[in-house]
């Protein structure tokens, strides 16, 4: 299922500004640095005076923007909107929330189709508007990662040059994780996924992501012990049967060594029959490249050795 297509930002294009999971302690004096960087750039930021809100014990409990409510409301407004994009504030958790009260109020913009940014918690709506309208989506920083300079300078450059379209094509180095990595081949399809734990909690949901092409997963914060367990369970279920192939992006996790996080990546790939692959830079690290999603992408594999993926923007 191919993504509707999305032309690159234009001076003046508007950017709507959403918060749809979580919250900062200065989130307004973050909102504004990140309006001027907007505006630095030659787009016109957006945002709905309520975008942040204090209230319900549940709200402080676990830090939500604002009701689950509000926040559904602020991303149908950005839906409908007249801006060519909606970027994401922040991830954290909530956005399950809102794709819940958009299939319960079966929901259908009225709007042209706008790209949205984010990972992380943000992965539920990128699955949630691609199988829904096949919105086009694009796994990169949210807005405040850039406001506080968070992320790489490198990742926020080529961000900026996939948004204004001055780079329409984007490569990755991949390194083989098990037997059937290693062979020749040419893989042509689109990749799909994001956050691993996010893109499971999707199983049985209106939302639950294609599976039939390239699947990518991140994660962060997730002891090696309950991503094996995750793994596992994906393995036993074959919910990713129908994969091309798997990409794992980073994997953080605290003081936690590498090596014990790539023991568990591996131990999964030998035990699985499709091309598994590794590649640095995506996920919530200082460097997180940008990666399109649901876009015509080609994984190319020499014969014992690293593989590239191409995907296109746009």
């Amino acid at each position: 299922m191919m993504t509707e297509l999305w032309s690159p930002l234009k001076p003046g294009d508007g950017i709507y500004i959403v918060a749809p999971a979580s919250r900062t302690e200065n989130a307004l004096a973050e909102l504004k640095i990140c309006c001027d960087l907007i505006r630095a750039k030659g787009y016109i930021p957006y945002f709905h005076t309520d975008i942040f809100a204090e209230g319900q014990p549940l709200q402080a409990a676990c830090g939500f923007a604002n009701s689950d409510e509000a926040r559904a409301l602020d991303f149908m407004r950005a839906l409908d909107s007249d801006c060519r994009m909606i970027w994401c504030f922040r991830g954290g958790y909530g956005s399950d929330r809102v794709a819940a009260l958009l299939s319960q109020k079966n929901f259908h913009p009225k709007g042209s189709p706008k790209l949205l940014v984010g990972f992380s918690d943000i992965t539920i709506l990128h699955h949630y508007l691609h199988v829904k309208w096949q919105w086009p989506i694009l796994h990169a920083p949210v807005l405040r990662q850039l406001g506080i300079n968070s992320v790489s300078g490198e990742s926020a450059q080529e961000l900026w040059k996939i948004l204004s379209g001055h780079q329409t094509q984007i490569s990755f180095s991949l390194d083989p994780l098990n037997s059937a990595a290693s062979c020749k081949q040419e893989i042509e399809s689109t990749v799909m996924g994001g956050n691993l734990v996010n893109s499971c909690f999707g199983v049985g949901t209106a939302w639950e992501m294609p599976r039939d092409g390239i699947v990518f997963f991140e994660e962060i914060n997730e002891a090696p012990y309950r991503i094996a367990r995750i793994l596992q369970h994906i393995r036993a279920t074959g919910w990713l049967r129908d994969a091309k192939a798997i990409i794992f992006g980073d994997f953080i996790h605290g003081e936690t060594p590498e090596s014990a996080m790539d023991e568990v990546l591996a131990e999964f790939a030998g035990k699985i029959s499709c091309p598994v692959f590794q590649v640095k830079g995506i996920g919530h690290g200082v460097e997180n490249r940008p990666l399109p999603l649901a876009t015509p992408a080609r994984l190319s594999a020499a014969q014992g050795s690293s593989a590239t993926l191409e995907v296109s923007a746009f």
